[in-house]
């Protein structure tokens, strides 16, 4: 059987790849002030819904992105800074532990993101294990 972790649902879509870094005067790179503060608001409200130490196994993120409208992004661009907000909040230790994922995103009436995060088992034990 699979233990989730953590479910949560966040308002809004996470900034694109594109929209996260700016190469300053001298060719150096850096994360946007706004994505810091994004990213910093989101893991304090994944780090509210989460008791304990950071998870050490490896785990699977299920990621549905909700948005108004008919406009066309890719779904990788905003996986990015989505994703580090998990280690950031202290769920895991390294972003590294995913060692699985499902991400699609719908038409809903309003933009946000729903996101489970589960103790990973892998395929082939699932169907050995009857799981």
């Amino acid at each position: 059987m699979i233990s989730e972790l953590l479910r949560i649902e966040l308002a809004g879509l996470p900034p694109t790849v594109n929209e996260m870094y700016r190469t300053g005067k001298y060719g150096t790179r850096y994360k946007r002030p706004e994505v810091r503060d994004w990213q910093e608001e989101t893991a304090g409200m994944m780090r509210s819904s989460w008791e304990g130490d950071p998870y050490t196994g490896h785990v699977e993120v299920r990621i549905v992105f909700r948005f108004r409208g008919k406009r066309r992004w890719d779904i990788d661009n905003r996986l990015k800074s989505l994703l580090d907000c998990i280690e950031k909040a202290g769920i895991i230790r390294d972003d590294s532990q995913i060692w699985g994922m499902v991400a699609h995103k719908e038409e809903g009436i309003r933009d946000c993101v729903e996101m489970t995060i589960s103790e990973y088992t892998r395929p082939c034990e699932m169907l050995v294990n009857g799981g």
